[in-house]
């Protein structure tokens, strides 16, 4: 995983911005859930994207790989811990930077 998060143009209505995970980059090669493939090589210029709800998310697993010029924004975490405490679980994360 690339640890960064996408703001991009949404393909069903380009008015309105998404915002996912980037799983994959241009040439890796991904298994998908519920996509018209079970394995996808993401093309060139391209990235794939994911949310957190897996299999009830608009995602690329119902549109396939996004064109890198779709993003709006992306912002790349570092430093993210998973803090667990016996009374509440707490994901910690720092943005490093916006590209």
């Amino acid at each position: 995983m690339c640890n960064l998060i996408s703001c991009l143009r949404s393909p069903r209505n380009p008015e309105q911005k998404i915002i996912k995970r980037v799983i994959a980059l241009e040439g890796d090669i991904i298994k998908t859930i519920g996509y018209k493939k079970k394995y996808v090589k993401v093309p060139h210029g391209h990235i794939w994207v994911e949310g957190d709800h897996h299999g009830h998310s608009f995602d690329s697993n119902a549109f396939g790989p996004v064109s890198q010029f779709s993003v709006c924004h992306a912002l790349q975490l570092k430093n993210c811990a998973y803090v667990k405490h016996s009374e509440y679980e707490l994901i910690v994360s720092v943005v490093l930077l916006f590209l």
